[in-house]
């Protein structure tokens, strides 16, 4: 095995590592810390800046990571959250390429995107196609999701580009 391949190999164990501890801390720890009775998702978070900060094809990658994580730890609608995570961390890579800042505010941005785009499309799937619900969770589910993970943003977001940016000096 190349030195290359073991570098990108060991990244994304550790990226793997994070979102795996941040579940952990999400239902544990975190799961007391509610807004409107929503509590902290870290994973899409963690999706969006590795996606605003390492391109269209790792980008993907932690899309389909998050997205299998979120559908084992979380989901009863199994694959909906690899399908629409990774296609949405697609659309953030694609939406990056035209706005070249890559700071914590635009990772802020790519996130709330992220949060409400997957809870529309969940809501148009799962719950509007069937007749079942209005509209109303949707305008407290949203933000609850935003403010409840808001206060962990900068310190995963310093963790995700400082393990990002050691790898690239690795490889210079």
């Amino acid at each position: 095995m190349s030195l290359n391949i073991r570098k990108k190999l060991y990244k994304w164990t550790c990226y793997a590592a994070l979102m795996l501890a941040s579940v952990l801390l999400s239902g544990t720890l975190f799961s007391s810390f509610r807004v409107f009775s929503c509590a902290p998702s870290l994973i899409p978070f963690i999706v969006a800046v590795i996606a605003l900060h390492e391109g269209v094809g790792e980008g993907m990658i932690a899309g389909l990571a998050g997205g299998f994580i979120c559908d084992a730890f979380y989901s009863s609608h199994e694959g909906f959250y690899i399908i629409v995570m990774t296609a949405l961390a697609f659309l953030i890579c694609l939406m990056n390429t035209v706005m070249y800042w890559k700071s914590f505010g635009m990772a802020l941005i790519d996130w709330a995107v992220l949060i409400s785009a997957m809870h529309f499309i969940h809501y148009c799937v799962y719950m509007l196609a069937r007749g079942e619900a209005s509209a109303l969770p949707l305008l407290y589910v949203i933000p609850g999701e935003l403010l409840a993970t808001l206060p962990f943003t900068p310190f995963l977001y310093a963790i995700v580009k400082k393990t990002g940016r050691s790898f690239e000096e690795m490889e210079e």
